[in-house]
């Protein structure tokens, strides 16, 4: 008799990464954040997944697509101030002048004290 629970599939994170179309460093994230459960590890240090949680995953994922893009990052958000609000080429020139300027007034300072 045999029993009808047992999930013995398994695949690896390539394996995993292709059917969820993402990388491989996409499904260690999924891993961290506890999206994905890791069912065994090889000798060798692969990860292998159940081949249902896979299909879970991927069905959610169908259902609830994950958002695109990045957040901005830090300097992303430190030169937005230098852009001009249309993005011109100019209001952002101007402010790194403006700010090379600043740059050279205090060194020309710090010149004539010493």
């Amino acid at each position: 008799m045999a029993e009808e629970g047992l999930d013995l599939v398994l695949l690896t994170s390539n394996a995993v990464a292709r059917r969820l179309g993402v990388t491989r460093p996409t499904i260690a994230a999924l891993v961290e954040k506890r999206q994905l459960a890791v069912a065994a590890r090889t000798s060798s240090n692969v990860l292998l997944f159940r081949e249902k949680e896979v299909d879970r995953l991927v069905e959610e994922r169908r259902l609830n697509p994950p958002k695109r893009g990045r957040k901005p990052s830090s300097t992303a958000q430190q030169t937005l101030p230098l852009q001009n609000i249309r993005g011109s080429k100019k209001g952002a020139a101007k402010a790194a002048t403006t700010a090379e300027a600043k740059t050279t007034k205090k060194t020309n300072k710090r010149r004539a004290k010493a």
